[in-house]
């Protein structure tokens, strides 16, 4: 097959009543998050969330990218499959642990077998998305997020502006 994809762009389309039943989902995860209320995630943030994983997973092996996955105990418990998959696959999986309680951003991080991540790495995605470029001391790898979706477009200018040598097109 030829290298060559046409991609069809039409407006965004999501039906009334899908949208409606996101929008009350998402809007009870919201009232339930800001009154620091447990248990309600809807099905849709941890479909996205695994989906998102998925794909990055897939980008990291085109692009020759050695990942590092830090799960927390609770992600482990609740995908202990995907968890056994990203094992068997040879991706290099830790336990991860927050010491302190959310919503803290600054709370102490951890990773099994240990990393040398200094707070400054732990929002890296977060500081990429707004514009401002860290600088990693040896050793140190920048962190990137399963569970922020939202930032796919974000990563894939990472890795493009990163590790990606432009091709020249002959005309």
């Amino acid at each position: 097959m030829e290298k060559k994809v046409l991609f069809d762009w039409d407006q965004p389309y999501v039906s009334g009543s899908g949208a409606i039943k996101k929008g009350i989902k998402l809007i009870i995860y919201g009232v339930a998050k800001v009154l620091n209320l447990p248990g309600f995630m809807p099905k849709e943030i941890v479909r996205e969330s695994d989906d998102y994983a998925e794909v990055i997973l897939k980008i990291n092996d085109m692009y020759g990218v050695e990942t590092v996955i830090g799960i927390t105990d609770s992600v482990k418990e609740a995908r202990m499959d995907t968890v056994t998959k990203m094992i068997a696959a040879g991706y290099d999986v830790r336990r991860h642990i927050h010491i302190g309680e959310p919503p803290d951003p600054n709370r102490q991080r951890l990773w099994e077998p240990p990393l040398h991540q200094l707070p400054h790495t732990w929002h890296y995605d977060e500081d990429y998305r707004n514009g401002k470029r860290i600088e990693l001391e040896p050793g140190e790898l920048p962190i990137w997020h399963f569970d922020r979706p939202h930032g796919i477009k974000d990563y894939i200018n990472f890795l493009y502006n990163e590790f990606y040598t432009p091709v020249k097109k002959v005309d």
